[in-house]
C-alpha cells in the first residue's frame, strides 16, 4: 500500500515485533524485526537504515513505545523529514501530553545577541512545526538547522532602512 501511494521508486522499510512478518519482503521492500520500545533496537534499525524520509508510528499503540520511537527517530529523519504517529487514543493519554509538551517547547526563549532575537533552543533548530489531529501526531523536520529568530521591528519601534 504504502509503495502505491509513495511511488515505485521509494523503498518502504516495515518494523514489527513477530519474526513471520519478514515474508511480507519483496523488491525495495525491507522487513525488520525488534521491539520498538527497546532503544538497543533503533540503534540497529537507524545504522541499516541511513536515510529516512518520513516514519509512520502504527506500532504497539503504548505511550511509552510511541515516546521511545520518536525520541529515537526524529533526530534521524533527513532535514524535511516528517514523522507521523498515529492511534493516539484518549483524552489523557501520555503520549498525546508528551507531544503536546513539544509544541509548548517550541516556543520557548533564549535571548539572543542583540535586541529583538532569541538563539534557537535545541527543539527548535531541528523542529519546524508539530501539528496535533484527533488521534494523529505530524512533525515536520526543518530543512536547514535553524539559528535563532530575529524580529525586524517590534511595537511601534521601527529600525532604520537599509
Amino acid at each position: 500500500m504504502w509503495r502505491d501511494y509513495f511511488g515505485d521508486r521509494c523503498t518502504v522499510y516495515g518494523i514489527d515485533i513477530n519474526p513471520h512478518c519478514k515474508r511480507y519482503r519483496s523488491e525495495r521492500i525491507e522487513i525488520f524485526i525488534g521491539d520498538q520500545g527497546n532503544r538497543d533496537f533503533w540503534q540497529r534499525f537507524k545504522r541499516s537504515v541511513p536515510v529516512l524520509h518520513i516514519f509512520i508510528d502504527d506500532g504497539s499503540h503504548l505511550p511509552d513505545h510511541q515516546a521511545t520511537t520518536l525520541e529515537e527517530i526524529l533526530p534521524h529523519l533527513q532535514p524535511g523529514g516528517v514523522y507521523i504517529c498515529e492511534d493516539i487514543h484518549g483524552i489523557h493519554n501520555p503520549f498525546a501530553g508528551y507531544v503536546a509538551a513539544l509544541t509548548h517547547r517550541l516556543n520557548e526563549a533564549l535571548p539572543g545577541d542583540q535586541p529583538w532575537s532569541y538563539r534557537a533552543t535545541g527543539l527548535q533548530r531541528f523542529v519546524k512545526a508539530v501539528h496535533q489531529y484527533p488521534y494523529l501526531a505530524v512533525i515536520e523536520r526543518n530543512e536547514r538547522p535553524m539559528e535563532a529568530f530575529v524580529s525586524r521591528r517590534a511595537g511601534t519601534e521601527w529600525p532604520p532602512e537599509s
